[in-house]
């Protein structure tokens, strides 16, 4: 099974009742959170800019999951007698001159235990290199010892150039391109193709530096050099991969962590290469320490892993000690990089600045996470100038902080605190106007989410803003440079649902493979009846995001601009016809029309929409919106819904600009033509609609997903569905019943988990079959069995079925098993050999259950004479719990020694009887002691009728109810 799919199962049965706790104990952001089907939702501000997607960061993209759990050794390396660096960096160069592999590695070079003397530094500068130790701790690992009073870089990742701008540059066309976008339309798509790389480029005007104020930074009290923000010198380029074109509209593989304004320049986009960079590269497992002469000694090694011109490289399971600067620094060169796992110790230097920033992210989609500062400055930060994001900063914690966490200098965008902890000092986005050199507005567009810290100073500069979320600690109203807008504060010392934002967003990006039932009752082959319409099988998603007019505080730029929206020509005519209002486009708030248009976007084939929002911002032209109401789709009369529904009645007025969000999770149905039709009426205008959608496409079978039958639904298999990778039946919250009848078959790769809420039901039939489960791994089994028979089957002792075998075994118990009536002299059993589940009609006198009604049989009917509460082994043969005359008789009709019924020459049954004299003789000797055994059986507990054959698997009910 793959690793995945065991993720998928653990996950689930783990967790669920975990997150529904804290849940509970939680309330949800304003800005972002999970809507219907349990995917998050964005909420724009006025100016569209909304919380970014952070979930495109590190490795390839993926955080950590994607990182290679062990590239294969090429050359080992031990100590040697005096300096190392000769000796580790000819291995190094060794595994870099060979060819790579199809899996874009070379090969690692495998350090020993023990001290290695590093007198310089260590290069990597070639692709798919690791360089990795064989543990992190003091004694027993590997070490690297930085000698020597040279400040440098102990681990040096780089390539080489930089980026070759090619071909044409195009210009953005939209008024606003808002923060979060991951499209935006361009004056002409010529020349740019899907999977290429391009720079996005918003310039840094004398206006926008103006308004920001930061081309009059006050003077330093001390006489310091202050230098004002200067045009061109502040361009933010976002290095971005182009994943679709649609017309004039090209997508990005991540969003914009900056808005783009005509106003300021606009922005423009061009491809660009870049043979130097290089790639997978890693360096694990191993611990780091710099000599030091005394606690502010600062000629000695500076940062330990210094990253640039590189890309995809991760820092992982190491500890550093005594550097003087960083941990590890992502150089503005460097892109999609992760540190994880990483420990730094005891810094030495002095304590001012420019030194201690322990985790440095100053690249681009770069991801730090479960690491922990120890002693630093500025432990989680974005240092150099305008570094661009999206960036993470999650799960991680820096103890005995000297100095506040956060973007640094010089505007850096787009950073994400996920479950920060910062322990003696803030995590900061602010305005540092004169701090250093002239830092000003530190950061735009950030995102604190569910962290802890002494306290918060977060600051909305002009043109942008940042979140606080969630988190825990003082809210500080900083005016060192004057009075500053206050950040968008929400739920401040509350921590909200969506525990990490990162995760969340991890988990809507990552490839589906996980499919829950949501039909009451229904086909497993039909694919309405699973969650978002997908069946099971493997899905990538791509989240979308169309800007529908533009954004610019409700100013009409005329009849031919994109304030006069598209409209489907039948809905302009059910629009005019229902409401009697002037259908009128964006901008306009006189009141008494019915703005409407129609949104359209592209499905490639096989693409289905499984999320979707639409965010729309409105404002009255002094008339109340109270009566005013949005109409999705058609004329549907449930497609249509009231402000007052909403809760939006009090909120739309005619000063300031509201966006209302509408979830469209339940109405996945209707999303599925790429049109969407709107239309808002009343009082209310529109100055831009923002809609968000994601698309699931197929890429792989159901043997790659897991299949969760569960929302107290009924799946039905009635053919031979094929193979899906792990099959869980119930939830911790919901029940649910998969059901087979006695044609279906269903094989699972993986394992089966039958929870305590769940059930198999399988129907059998004459000529053995039987519905039927085969499981590749382990069936662990908590809930019910329940047994049927197929209409028009009329079992006879002797038929066998099969209905769940388990390669890696099978594993717990049934609650209970519900067995079909058994015919007249018949009783059903379960039985397993550990890998298989059966069931078998047996004649009823057949205690033993060796298929012959002998004397065996009819001793066990002997021992336990008079038992109550008795099982069927002890001689109960027709269920009723008592050991008596009736089960005798029972015994006596079908004694013989098989199954096989003896027909007589005119074709009627006969049963063998034994001998009167010998049946006197027993009941003789059984009769006079019969009060005494029914005492005592009745003092002991009942052995369940099945321990027999089970091996290990009980179950509480009866099997043999007639």
């Amino acid at each position: 099974m793959p690793r995945s799919l065991g993720y998928v199962v653990v996950v689930l049965l783990a967790l669920s009742n975990a997150s529904t706790a804290r849940r509970a104990a939680a309330v949800d952001s304003v800005w972002a959170y999970q809507g219907a089907t349990g995917r998050m939702l964005y909420v724009p501000d006025a100016q569209g800019d909304r919380i970014m997607d952070f979930s495109g960061v590190g490795y390839r993209g993926r955080g950590v999951e994607l990182i290679p759990p062990d590239v294969p050794t090429v050359t080992t390396v031990g100590p040697v007698a005096g300096d190392d660096t000769t000796t580790i960096q000819a291995a190094i160069d060794y595994v870099s001159n060979l060819p790579l592999g199809p899996d874009g590695f070379r090969g690692a070079v495998q350090l020993t235990a023990g001290d290695f003397d590093i007198a310089t530094q260590l290069d990597i500068s070639a692709s798919g290199v690791v360089l990795r130790g064989v543990g992190r701790d003091a004694g027993g690992g590997t070490v690297l010892h930085a000698r020597g009073t040279s400040q440098r870089a102990l681990i040096n990742v780089g390539g080489s150039g930089s980026q070759s701008l090619i071909g044409s540059t195009r210009n953005m066309i939209d008024k606003t391109v808002p923060v979060g976008a991951t499209s935006f339309r361009v004056d002409s798509t010529v020349g740019f193709a899907v999977g290429d790389t391009v720079r996005v480029e918003r310039p840094s005007t004398a206006n926008w530096i103006s308004d920001l104020g930061m081309d009059m930074i006050p003077p330093r009290s001390d006489g310091g050099t202050v230098q004002q923000w200067q045009p061109g010198t502040l361009n933010i380029r976002f290095d971005r991969v182009i994943t679709r074109i649609e017309g004039n509209r090209i997508f990005l593989d991540a969003p914009l962590a900056n808005a783009f304004e005509q106003r300021y320049g606009g922005g423009t986009i061009k491809r660009y290469s870049w043979n130097g960079r290089i790639e997978n590269v890693g360096v694990e497992n191993l611990r780091a320490e710099s000599d030091f002469a005394s606690d502010t000694d600062e000629n000695h090694a500076w940062d330990f892993v210094s990253i640039s011109a590189a890309q995809d490289v991760w820092v992982r399971g190491t500890t550093s000690a005594y550097f003087a600067g960083s941990a590890v620094v992502s150089n503005p060169s460097a892109k999609w990089v992760t540190v994880d796992d990483a420990v730094n110790l005891d810094p030495k230097s002095q304590i001012t600045g420019e030194r201690r920033y322990t985790f440095d992210l100053s690249g681009q989609l770069d991801f730090v996470t479960n690491s922990e500062a120890n002693s630093g400055r500025h432990d989680f930060v974005n240092n150099s100038t305008r570094p661009p994001g999206p960036h993470v900063f999650h799960r991680s914690v820096a103890h005995n902080a000297l100095d506040e966490s956060g973007p640094h200098q010089r505007w850096a965008t787009g950073s994400l605190f996920d479950n920060i902890v910062i322990e003696g000092d803030q995590i900061n986005v602010r305005n540092r106007g004169n701090f250093g050199t002239g830092h000003g507005w530190a950061g735009a567009n950030m995102v604190v989410w569910n962290s802890t810290a002494d306290s918060f100073i977060i600051q909305n500069p002009p043109t942008a803003q940042n979140w606080l979320v969630g988190s825990t600690g003082a809210l500080v109203n900083d005016a060192t440079f004057g009075p500053q807008p206050l950040g968008y504060v929400d739920s401040l010392n509350q921590p909200v649902a969506v525990e990490s934002l990162y995760e969340a967003q991890l988990a809507d990006s990552a490839d589906i493979r996980e499919m829950h039932w949501t039909a009451p009752d229904g086909d497993w082959t039909a694919p309405g009846s699973w969650q978002a319409g997908l069946a099971p099988g493997v899905y990538t998603v791509a989240h979308r995001d169309y800007l529908v007019g533009d954004i610019d505080g409700f100013a009409y730029d005329g009849v031919t601009s994109v304030d006069n929206p598209a409209i489907d020509s039948a809905w302009a005519s059910y629009v005019a016809t229902s409401t009697g209002q002037p259908i009128v486009g964006f901008d306009d708030i006189a009141g008494g029309t019915s703005v409407a248009f129609t949104i359209t976007h592209v499905l490639d084939p096989g693409e289905r929409v499984i999320n979707g929002s639409l965010a729309l911002s409105m404002k009255t032209g002094g008339g109340l919106a109270t009566d005013d109401f949005v109409r999705l789709f058609d004329g549907d009369p449930s497609h249509q819904q009231t402000f007052a529904a909403l809760g939006w009645s009090g909120s739309v007025n005619s000063t300031d600009a509201f966006v209302g969000l509408l979830d469209l999770g339940n109405n996945l149905a209707s999303l599925q033509s790429g049109a969407v039709n709107v239309q808002v009426s009343g009082d209310t205008g529109v100055d831009w609609a923002i809609y968000q959608v994601s698309v699931a496409k197929a890429i792989g079978d159901a043997s790659g997903a897991a299949a969760v039958i569960d929302n107290n639904g009924t799946a039905r298999i009635g053919t031979d569905v094929g193979t899906v990778g792990a099959l869980v039946v119930g939830s911790d919250m919901t029940g649910g019943m998969l059901s087979l009848d006695s044609l279906g078959r269903l094989d699972v790769a993986g394992p089966l988990v039958l929870n305590s809420t769940g059930t198999l039901q399988f129907e059998i039939n004459a000529s053995g079959q039987a519905g039927e489960i085969h499981v590749s791994g382990a069936a662990a089994l908590a809930g019910a069995l329940s047994v049927t028979l197929a209409d028009g089957y009329a079992p006879v002792p002797g038929d066998q079925f099969t209905l769940l075998t388990a390669g890696g075994g099978l594993i717990g118990a049934f609650a209970n098993a519900q067995l079909p009536a058994a015919p007249a002299d018949g009783v059903w059993e379960l039985g397993t050999d550990g890998f298989s589940l059966f069931i078998e009609l047996f004649q009823s006198a057949d205690f033993n259950l060796d298929r012959s009604v002998d004397r065996q049989d009819l001793s066990a009917w002997t021992t336990s004479f008079g038992m109550e509460e008795a099982a069927h082994e002890d001689g109960d043969a027709n269920g009723d719990g008592l050991v008596d005359g009736d089960d005798f008789l029972a015994w006596q009709r079908q004694f013989g020694p098989t199954f096989a019924s003896t027909v007589n020459a005119s074709g009627s049954m006969r049963v063998p009887e034994p001998s009167a004299e010998w049946i006197s003789g027993l009941l003789a000797a059984v009769l006079p002691t019969a009060a005494g055994m029914r005492r005592r059986w009745s003092k002991q507990t009942q052995i369940s009728q099945f321990s027999r054959r089970q091996r290990g698997l009980q179950w509480n009910s009866r099997a043999n109810e007639r």
